[in-house]
């Protein structure tokens, strides 16, 4: 059994390698391809750990460069 983490950076990497894993790349051929499914899933994710809402955690990526 894996243990707690407060790392919001560890987080965020392990929900993009679960998403990698479970996901398609694209929900759609002719979707935009600005962001995969695991990437989008990363973020919600990260969203609910943090306790924010979305332009808080869209401020919050802007700006931590260790998450882009």
């Amino acid at each position: 059994m894996r243990s707690m983490t407060k790392s919001a950076v560890r987080v965020a990497r392990e929900a993009l390698a679960a998403g990698r894993r479970t996901f398609p790349a694209y929900g759609s051929r002719t979707s935009r391809h600005d962001f995969t499914q695991a990437q989008l899933f990363a973020l919600l994710t990260l969203r609910q750990f943090l306790r924010t809402d979305y332009r808080g955690l869209v401020t919050l990526v802007a700006e931590w460069g260790e998450l882009r």
